[in-house]
Formats: structure tokens, sequence, C-alpha cells
């Protein structure tokens, strides 16, 4: 077995002491000459030395890595098209870094102490949270305990920064389309209160339904819970109304697209019968036909920008603001003018 070299032998091969070595190599905290910096180098380069790494991050005081905790721990949840583009924006930056990634998978399997405790064992040395309200008080502990955080999609009134995507001005870009087309009796499938995105949604979308005039029958609003199967059901109840929406706005594009695999197979045209418009512009939404037309949501813009925050409180001890990240519709085919005969 090849036994890999130590500072020790750098130091036996060139007759001077372990600490110059290290000193050598780490830059400091001493200095070294010059002339014997470059030769402990060479010695190095020739010995083929391998820095360790667990001692050097106990040196560093540092793990080098950020934590990511995803919203929902349960079975499946890493095919989330949101966690996905999280993880990419992440993983995009820190590319670049000397920094990896580690996430906290499962954390429903434990209590609420022991996870803390394993969020903040020193394992890594900041996190991102994705916006969930249950997730908010294991936040707030653990920037209690002096862990830097960024929550993604979490209320602005929580514990330390957060970014989030401007749901508000989002919900009013999908209304300002389709009443521009002439609809007024919009359908809405919402999305689960106990998410901050689900909320907001929902409360913009009642807000704006009041000041653009839109039908109130109750019967045109439900709510799901982000899921494909749960636009499907929305869609069956609607055409069982005698008086049927022109258009169908949903929380995010998975229920869109629900509603759309439901109106295809009852031979309901999108968008000649129903326009229907999601929220989030994932990568399947200009993929499926039609075409979905969606607010697109930065989540991979947010993540990577709260990565390079993240990097740059924990080296330098700067606390980033919250920012909001603006939305914007991206038009695409299945939203257009009701049908007349």
């Amino acid at each position: 077995m090849i036994v890999p070299a130590t500072i020790k032998d750098i130091a036996k091969r060139l007759n001077i002491s372990i600490s110059t070595v290290s000193y050598a190599l780490n830059n400091g905290p001493r200095p070294v000459p010059e002339h014997v910096r470059e030769r402990v180098l060479e010695v190095a380069k020739e010995l083929d030395y391998r820095p360790n790494r667990i001692a050097r991050l106990l040196n560093a005081r540092r793990a080098f890595s950020i934590g990511i905790v995803p919203a929902k721990p349960d079975k499946d949840a890493f095919l989330s098209p949101h966690f996905q583009q999280l993880l990419n924006g992440v993983m995009n930056v820190l590319e670049d870094t000397k920094y990896a990634a580690s996430v906290f998978a499962h954390h429903s399997a434990v209590n609420e102490s022991e996870f803390i405790d394993s969020l903040t064992d020193g394992r890594v040395d900041a996190l991102i949270f994705s916006g969930d309200i249950a997730l908010e008080p294991i936040r707030e502990a653990v920037t209690r305990r002096g862990l830097p955080s960024i929550a993604l999609g979490a209320d602005l009134s929580a514990a330390g920064p957060v970014f989030n995507a401007d749901n508000n001005c989002g919900v009013r870009r999908a209304i300002e389309h389709l009443t521009e087309f002439g609809h007024r009796r919009i359908a809405y499938l919402g999305g689960p209160e106990e998410t901050v995105d689900g909320r907001d949604r929902n409360k913009a979308f009642h807000t704006f339904r009041e000041e653009f005039g839109l039908d109130t029958d109750p019967a045109l609003v439900g709510i799901g819970r982000f899921i494909g199967p749960d636009g499907e059901r929305f869609a069956e109840q609607l055409l069982q109304l005698k008086d049927r929406p022109t258009a169908i706005f949903c929380a995010n594009d998975e229920m869109a697209i629900g509603v759309c695999k439901s109106a295809y197979r009852a031979g309901i045209s999108i968008p000649r019968d129903w326009s229907v418009v999601g929220f989030d512009d994932y990568s399947h939404s200009w993929a499926v036909t039609p075409s979905l037309t969606t607010v697109h949501q930065p989540v991979a813009e947010m993540a990577a920008e709260a990565t390079r925050a993240l990097i740059h409180w924990v080296e330098n001890d700067v606390t980033p603001e919250s920012r909001i990240f603006p939305t914007s519709l991206v038009v695409r085919e299945s939203s257009g003018p009701p049908f007349t005969t």
C-alpha cells in the first residue's frame, strides 16, 4: 500500500521544522522566506503531498459547505421541479468556489431538537431554507445559534434574510393578460395555505379578482397541493358546471398541466374553449402541448444569489438584506380570447 506523504516527510527532506513547512503551505500565520516557500512547494509536488482535508477544515474553522433544507422532506421530494431549480442555482455558483453542498433530507424522521442540532453541528457554514411555514421555528432556532441562513420563498417577517419572488406582481400580470383577451369568468386553483407562495398567490388573486371585476362565483375557486392530480380533479369539477369558466389560472405549473390533461380527455380545446395560465415557468411548461402560458418565477436565480450572499456573509461577516425578485409573464400557446359562437 502506498502511504501518502505528510508535512513531516517534507520537513525531513529539507531538514527544516514541521511548523515552517506548515506556514509555507498555508501562507501563514507566520511569514516564510520566499526561497524557502518555493522549495517547500517543489518538494511537496515531488512527494505528491495532498493536504489533509479534515485538518485543513479544523484549522480554518470552516466546513466549506452550504447546507440546503428542502421544504418537503418526504419521499420523491427531490423530483420537485422547484427543488431541482433551487439545487441547480446553488450548484452553478459552487462550481467555481471551494465550497460544496450538503442536503438535509428526511428531517421529518427526527424530532425538531435533533434536527436543529444536526444543522448546527459544524458540518455546514450556512444554510438555504426552501420556503415553508413549518420550517420557520427551525430557522429561528438556527439563527439564535449564530448560523447564517437565507430562506427562499419565506415570509418577509421571518427571522433573518429572505429572498422571494414578487408573487403579487406575477398574479396581477396573469389576470391582466386574461382580461385583456376579454375573459371575466376566470376560475382559480390556489396553492396550499401552509406555504408562503400558496398563501400569497391566493391572497393576490382574491384582491385582483375584485379590482378587475371578475365573476365571484365560489364554484370557480379551489385549493390544491401544487401537484398535477389536483389540477385534473379541479378541471373535472368545472366540467360539471352549467356555466363553465372561459379561463383557468393555477397557482403553479403542475396543477395547470393537470387541468390541461383533464380538458384533453373531455374534448375541451385549449385555448379555444379554455385559456389556461400557470405560475413558475419550469422546464416542462414549454414542453407540453399546447405550451403553457405562465408566470416566470426566478428560483434558480434566487438560489444562486442566496449562495453568493451566504459565502460573502461567512467570509466577511456581512449580513445580506432581504430581496424581492421580479416575476414576468411568459406568453405561449395555452391562452387566447374566449370563443364566441
